[in-house]
């Protein structure tokens, strides 16, 4: 029960992510501090309970964001899945491997969000949606060692 206060912290840092980031994006492109929370807790949380705390922080996402309802919580599942299954073969420390799973899984979630914003409602083509995927992909993962720093310093093991 301890671990999901983190899902009560997303919360603040998806209004910090919808107020104060989209004034320094870059192209329409900010850091995704809410994904990079998921990515922290699908990497170091405890291994019962990820897969819950990280579809309800999507189905908090759906509802904030005004997407359809379980888009989100379901790119957060496949992202926690696949997570899963590499985060015993390698070290969690290294901030390569932090940079290239944040950069992998967040360009992978937008890529199919993409693939489904493009499809239905934008004008603009499939090569826009993954540049501009791989924009914030790239971003995010330049902030993600700040931000686990800031994150690892909770202690992820008093919660398990």
């Amino acid at each position: 029960m301890r671990a999901f206060w983190l899902v009560f912290l997303s919360i603040p840092i998806l209004v910090f992510q919808n107020t104060f980031l989209s004034r320094i994006a870059i192209n329409g492109a900010m850091p995704d501090l809410y994904f990079l929370l998921a990515v922290f807790i699908a990497l170091y949380g405890p291994k019962e309970k990820v897969y819950v705390l990280n579809w309800l922080m999507g189905m908090i996402r759906d509802c904030l964001s005004e997407t359809a309802l379980g888009t989100w919580a379901m790119l957060f599942l496949l992202v926690t899945f696949l997570i899963l299954h590499i985060r015993d073969l390698i070290v969690k420390e290294n901030i390569a491997f932090q940079f290239g799973t944040v950069f992998t899984a967040i360009f992978t979630a937008n890529i199919l969000y993409g693939i489904s914003i493009v499809y239905f409602y934008s004008p603009y083509g499939f090569w826009h949606a993954a540049f501009k995927s791989g924009i914030i992909a790239l971003y995010t993962a330049l902030a993600a060692p700040f931000f686990y720093i800031l994150l690892y310093s909770l202690r992820m093991e008093r919660l398990r």
